[in-house]
Formats: structure tokens, C-alpha cells, sequence
């Protein structure tokens, strides 16, 4: 059972519905949890510059556009992050999603769905670079 997102103190505690019950004397974490784990995910697709983004396909010249790394962001929007957000909804686990402005002006619809299933949203910057 997850009793925390991330990101936050144990006194603005994130939970989820089935731990909302207040602490106990003498613990930290709800429902006597001993271990939290933090995890995030990074929504970037799109915002990467058209070439020189590290990606694992080995590096082109940067005066060409580096189609197989745009490629491989491209997977996070639109196969990478929906299937990640299903996962997440099975075991009831949230996550805070770090996100680049350039990516969500992009994708607006794949970032309202990971606040609407109950992600925390963080920004990362407006671009890469920025």
C-alpha cells in the first residue's frame, strides 16, 4: 500500500484515500508505515532540442536533426507515459510528474490527465535549456 506521493514533508503529507486516517502518537508515517518511497516521472517529450539530446542511440552530427532521439521521446507522450499512468492506477500509486512547459504546451491533454488520475504536477523548467 502506498501512504505517500513525493515531493512533500511529513507534514504536508500527500495520502492516498485509504490512508487519510490521522497519525498515532509516536509515528511518523500514517498506518505505522516504516518505508516511503518517493517516485517521479518526467514528462519532457518535445522539449528536447532537435539534436544533441542525450538519448541511448549514439550521437549524430548536430548540424542534422537526430531523428532516432526525437523518436524516442516521441514514445514517452504517446505510448510511454499513458501505459506508466495505467500501471499507476492498478496498485493505486502516485507519483509527481516533472514537467517542461514546452512539453505540456505540446501535449496540454496528456498533462491534465496525469493531475486529473491524481498525479502531483511540478514544472522543470520552460525548456530544456530555460
Amino acid at each position: 500500500m502506498v501512504v505517500a506521493s513525493s515531493g512533500i514533508g511529513a507534514k504536508g503529507l500527500s495520502q492516498t484515500p485509504a490512508t487519510r486516517n490521522p497519525l498515532l502518537p509516536g509515528q511518523f508515517w500514517p498506518n505505522g508505515a516504516r518505508l516511503v518511497i518517493s517516485l517521479s516521472m518526467q514528462m519532457e517529450g518535445g522539449a528536447q532540442p532537435a539534436s544533441g539530446a542525450d538519448s541511448p542511440m549514439p550521437r549524430i552530427d548536430s548540424k542534422y536533426p537526430d531523428l532516432p532521439a526525437s523518436k524516442w521521446y516521441d514514445y514517452g507522450y504517446k505510448e510511454g507515459l499513458p501505459r506508466l499512468l495505467d500501471v499507476l492506477d492498478r496498485r493505486n500509486v502516485k507519483a509527481t510528474s516533472h514537467m517542461v512547459g514546452a512539453a505540456v504546451d505540446l501535449h496540454p491533454s496528456l498533462a491534465r490527465e496525469i493531475v486529473e488520475r491524481g498525479h502531483e504536477a511540478a514544472g522543470h523548467g520552460q525548456t530544456w535549456t530555460a
